[in-house]
């Protein structure tokens, strides 16, 4: 996806934007890809935009409710946020999509506190 401008004014809903454009030109539906959108997610923690980073997670739950990863990522915003009983909610959810060695070492590490 094409942006041109400061990154730090990227927002989830501009990306969703763009890709519900392009999906109504091509006549089918293309999400945004879930690693970009995780990688946004992620930057924008770095970052310390919060929000910013919420909103691309969130949206990764919206395009991809199967991926244990879009889990995990919010989880470990929650982490962040210091929000350990809601990150714990998204590692449980993660770890029923996929057993992942590292989202249960997250969650255990959190039980453990």
């Amino acid at each position: 996806m094409p942006f041109q401008g400061n990154p730090d004014s990227l927002t989830a809903s501009i990306v969703s934007d763009h890709y519900r454009s392009v999906s109504e030109k091509l006549g089918y539906t293309i999400l945004s890809p879930e690693n970009n959108v995780n990688n946004f997610g992620y930057n924008f923690m770095r970052k310390n935009l919060f929000e910013k980073a919420y909103d691309f997670f969130l949206l990764n739950i919206k395009n991809y409710p199967k991926s244990s990863n879009v889990y995990d990522s919010m989880g470990d915003w929650y982490v962040a946020e210091k929000d350990n009983k809601k990150a714990m909610e998204y590692f449980e959810k993660a770890l029923t999509l996929e057993n992942n060695p590292d989202i249960r070492k997250k969650l255990e590490k959190l039980k453990a506190k």
